[in-house]
């Protein structure tokens, strides 16, 4: 039997209603809600937190529209704008994701904070070939959408990874995955995740034994390391509304529309 989020009974904010990856301290809702009377106890850090890169955006060149979700991720860890640098040792600045968490809980009155993340860890999936996440055996494969999916309104994330295509984790590695990421956010205080880009699945299945199989060791994969590392079923699905996700699902009963 399925448990009844805990969070449910607190005020939630979520960073993607304001900036996606714009720092929380420089968001004014969270302390308009605390001098209101209402403050935020559960928190989500949407987009913007992980430490990616991507190659179909050059610095300086104009920004094309939907060359973000062909970014990849080269790491498990924060990216620089929560993680203090050497040349930042006597700043003011968080040396880390952990001491971030902290002083937003303590600065908020913050009793959870979840990070996002996707479920082949980023938009575009892993770097096949960073240092970080090669281990994870990555390989690029183009998403295919149905032409059920294409009757309906058209998507720029999922037309852009169907575009620059995803990093998509050996299935065989997908559990070590998910067990080292996990196994890091805890250690940084991270409470639960917002496991988005789940419906990526259904598209990438050829040659990867079809999207009822895959889905399933997926599914299975993610909600061990969820039981394993975080208080009850601490995660919060997000396009994962296929018949495939729902029905494979034992322990999350949380969706984001």
């Amino acid at each position: 039997m399925k448990r009844i989020c805990y969070y449910n009974n607190w005020t939630r904010h979520n960073t993607y209603d304001v900036i996606p990856g714009m720092l929380l301290m420089n968001n004014h809702l969270p302390y308009n809600l605390l001098e209101g009377g209402t403050p935020a106890r559960f928190l989500i850090i949407d987009d913007g937190w992980q430490d990616t890169t991507n190659e179909f955006q050059n610095e300086g060149e104009p920004f094309v529209e939907g060359s973000q979700f062909g970014a990849r991720l080269v790491s498990i860890e924060e990216n620089s704008k929560f993680r203090k640098t050497g040349d930042e040792a006597s700043s003011e600045a968080p040396s880390d994701l952990k001491e971030f968490i902290s002083d937003i809980k303590s600065t908020f009155g913050l009793k959870y904070v979840y990070v996002w993340h996707a479920l082949m860890g980023y938009w575009g999936g892993l770097h096949p070939n960073a240092r970080g996440t090669e281990k994870y055996n990555p390989k690029l494969k183009f998403p295919v959408q149905s032409p059920g999916n294409l009757a309906h309104k058209r998507d720029i994330s999922m037309d852009s990874m169907e575009k620059y295509g995803v990093g998509t984790i050996d299935p065989a590695k997908v559990s070590e995955f998910y067990d080292d990421l996990h196994r890091y956010l805890v250690s940084q205080e991270v409470d639960g995740v917002k496991v988005d880009v789940q419906n990526i699945l259904e598209t990438i299945a050829i040659g990867l034994g079809g999207r009822v199989s895959l889905t399933r060791h997926f599914q299975q994969a993610l909600e061990k390391s969820i039981g394993t590392h975080f208080q009850d079923n601490s995660i919060i699905c997000c396009m994962g509304q296929s018949t495939d996700s729902i029905y494979k699902s034992n322990l999350d009963n949380a969706l984001r529309l």
